[in-house]
């Protein structure tokens, strides 16, 4: 059964920017994976296969079923390197 659903927007309640490590500790594989190296001003899209996503289990927190291919259009505002 195919089933499209957006899950979250950021764009559609006007949410200020989020900072975030890109470590598994605060974001999925699939992001670590796909914005590893992506510039400040890039816009990117990431389709995420549940393996690289919330896998079987799902996450209720964000309402994802298990098992789902996850698609996100992210606006890379600004990057800071570790030091």
């Amino acid at each position: 059964m195919l089933v499209n659903s957006e899950f979250d927007s950021t764009w559609e309640y006007g949410a200020v920017p989020k900072n975030f490590a890109l470590n598994r500790s605060s974001a999925i594989e699939g992001w670590i994976q796909g914005l590893a190296g992506v510039k400040a001003g890039s816009r990117v899209m990431l389709t995420v296969p549940p393996e690289l996503g919330y896998g079987s289990a799902g996450n209720t927190a964000v309402d994802v079923a298990p098992d789902r291919t996850l698609v996100y259009v992210i606006d890379v505002l600004d990057v800071v390197r570790p030091s």
